[in-house]
């Protein structure tokens, strides 16, 4: 059986920025290395071969029609898309999206295109761990946030004056030894 036939890719694209503080309307539409993180995120599951379905969580008619634009451009069959309303929350979303798989769907890849840099290369790994598993997750560690502020920043004061003390305590560490 050809897991691929049967496995789903919902793309979750109804995020609200917020985060974005007005830089853009939209970050899954927003210019990323030549094209939206909405269309790196769709040529990566294209290009895997992971999925023969795809359904896509808006957050409105709007930027549902910009995305129906990217993958009439991007997939060889956009008629193997299906749409659903994003949710107020992401797992609203995910349950949204869900509920319009096919019936057939043996599989599914949850992706949020506000993190647009999954590979090819691991979405077939991720495919055959679960046809062996039956579930998997990628997920990378956390990493900060990098935010500007002025110099004089009271969050930044706080953070440098956190810094020097880590310092000073590995170094105390460091002359003890192990």
């Amino acid at each position: 059986m050809n897991a691929a036939a049967f496995s789903t890719a919902v793309l979750l694209a109804g995020g609200s920025s917020t985060r974005m503080k007005g830089e853009t309307n939209d970050k899954i539409l927003a210019p990323l290395g030549g094209a939206c993180a909405f269309t790196h995120s769709l040529r990566a599951f294209r290009d895997s071969g992971v999925a023969s379905h795809y359904v896509v969580a808006c957050r409105d008619n709007d930027q549902r029609t910009s995305i129906e634009s990217l993958v009439r451009q991007e997939l060889p069959d956009p008629a193997n898309v299906t749409w659903s309303p994003g949710g107020p929350r992401r797992q609203d979303s995910v349950w949204n999206a869900l509920q319009a798989l096919d019936e057939k769907t043996t599989h599914v890849f949850i992706h949020d295109c506000a993190r647009p840099l999954i590979l090819p290369t691991q979405l077939i790994e991720l495919l055959a761990i679960v046809c062996a598993d039956g579930a998997v997750c990628l997920a990378r560690r956390v990493t900060d946030t990098i935010k500007e502020a002025p110099a004089d920043h009271p969050d930044l004061r706080e953070h440098r004056r956190r810094a020097r003390l880590l310092r000073r305590l590995r170094g105390r560490l460091a002359l003890r030894g192990p």
